[in-house]
């Protein structure tokens, strides 16, 4: 890293799920699978937590940027983590409560300075 700052979209978005993992960890959940894919189609972090099954998106970004990280979600993309999560259920045949989760982490000078947890962001259509 140079310059005090993350330099590369693919070193954030690694530093960014460490940092949603640890602080998910400390509320109780429980790591089952990282960046797990299913054809094209990626899930950041899946997780246990009581008797659901929690599907994160993580997105981090600078402070410099104009938008907060979770504002960068579109409906694309909720629609791929809610396909590639019906495959990973389908797959582990795992019948429980699917929960769809964003962590949102902001760097500053190479330090999370802002984390935000949407437990329950969005829904898929079989709810």
């Amino acid at each position: 890293m140079s310059g005090g700052r993350l330099n590369s979209r693919g070193e954030s978005g690694k530093r960014g799920e460490d940092v949603a993992l640890s602080y998910l960890q400390k509320r109780g959940l429980i790591l089952i699978e990282r960046n797990w894919r299913s054809s094209h189609r990626e899930i950041d972090l899946i997780m246990s937590g009581g008797a659901r099954i929690h599907f994160i998106e993580v997105r981090s970004r600078s402070t410099n940027f104009p938008l907060n990280p979770y504002e960068t979600i579109n409906y694309e993309k909720k629609r791929n983590i809610i396909k590639a999560a019906a495959s990973y259920l389908k797959i582990h045949k795992i019948n429980r409560e699917a929960v769809f989760g964003v962590v949102s982490v902001i760097f500053e000078d190479n330090r999370p300075v802002r984390i935000d947890y949407f437990e329950d962001a969005f829904s898929p259509g079989w709810r």
